[in-house]
């Protein structure tokens, strides 16, 4: 259903599965949650990313979005 309202809006989805993700990220597919959280730390610290606390970070749902987030929009040449 997303992908159809999608396409009767004309809005670009892009999809990864998680090995990108990590790939992107860490320069590993097989990298862990930890590792993960460790990459969105340095970029929250480092000021890349700005509003996003650690404890938000804790959560596991919350920073598989984020780590999409990040690859879609770097993957676009916007980062």
């Amino acid at each position: 259903l997303v992908f159809l309202l999608a396409g009767l809006y004309k809005i670009t989805v892009e999809t990864f599965n998680p090995l990108e993700v990590k790939n992107f990220l860490t320069g590993s597919g097989r990298a862990n949650k930890k590792e993960i959280f460790k990459i969105l730390s340095l970029m929250t610290e480092s000021g890349e990313i700005e509003g996003v606390s650690k404890k938000e970070l804790l959560n596991s749902h919350a920073s598989d979005a984020l780590a999409i987030a990040i690859v879609c929009f770097m993957k676009r040449g916007l980062g």
